[in-house]
Formats: structure tokens, C-alpha cells, sequence
């Protein structure tokens, strides 16, 4: 029995060496609720810079994974013409998001610098595959 456990143990600590992520590939549990919640911001399609005074959106970032965007509203109300769900990931300080509109066939794709105290972030989005041109992105956490 004792040879079994051994055994066990063994093989438990090679799988977690081989099979477990890297700790900058794995986002802390701190970060993830550090950015989870509503986070309210402008993005402009024909802007490069962030000084944006274009479109209103809303994103509902979840804990899960999750990301809901309300385009347009400031507030996450937006009726289904206006509304995305998709997935975010974040690697160290880069935030990307990839999001399908309800009502349109239109993807969307954000890679954004998310800042050090993780209260706001700024970056580029675009379309269809595509992390550029389709303009830039500016939020910030409520």
C-alpha cells in the first residue's frame, strides 16, 4: 500500500510539472478579481490614437471568462442589437477580448494594455480575426 502511494504522489508531481501553467501564463486569481465587473469607456473606428470622443460601450467582464458588451449605452441596458458576448483572457498586463454581436454577423477582437493598478486599459480593436483596424479602445473600471 505504502509503494502505491508513493507511486501516486510520484506520478502527481511530474503531471503537475509537465501539465501545469507557467505562472505569467496563468492569471493570478487577485488580477481575475481585480478585473471582473462593469468597465465603461469610448472606442472610435477611425481613430489611432486613444484620445477618443466617439462611441459609448459598456463591458460586463466576468470572473468566468465571460465578457458582454453594450455598445453604444453607457449603461447595461442595451437592447440585443447592441449587445456581444464572447471570452477575455489576460496575460500579465495584456487584456484581449473576442466578442460576437447577437444581431449581426460581426466579430470583434481587442488586445489591450491593461494598466498596473488595473483600472483602466487601452488598445486596438478590429474584426473578423483581425486585432487592428477596425480603431482603438479606451475603459475604465466602475
Amino acid at each position: 500500500m505504502k509503494r502505491q502511494l508513493r507511486l501516486f504522489f510520484a506520478v502527481a508531481i511530474v503531471a503537475v510539472a509537465l501539465f501545469g501553467c507557467k505562472k505569467e501564463d496563468c492569471p493570478e486569481a487577485d488580477d481575475i478579481t481585480k478585473i471582473s465587473g462593469v468597465w465603461v469607456g469610448k472606442y472610435c473606428s477611425s481613430c489611432t490614437d486613444t484620445a477618443l470622443t466617439n462611441v459609448d460601450v459598456t463591458f460586463e467582464i466576468n470572473s468566468t471568462g465571460e465578457i458582454i458588451v453594450h455598445d453604444g449605452l453607457t449603461t447595461p441596458t442595451a437592447p440585443d442589437a447592441n449587445k456581444a458576448k464572447g471570452t477575455w483572457t489576460l496575460d500579465g498586463t495584456t487584456f484581449r477580448a473576442t466578442f460576437k454581436f447577437l444581431t449581426l454577423d460581426v466579430n470583434r477582437n481587442i488586445v489591450a494594455t491593461m494598466s498596473s493598478d488595473f483600472e483602466s486599459f487601452s488598445g486596438t480593436r478590429g474584426q473578423n480575426g483581425a486585432t487592428t483596424g477596425s480603431g482603438v479602445i479606451k475603459m475604465v473600471k466602475q
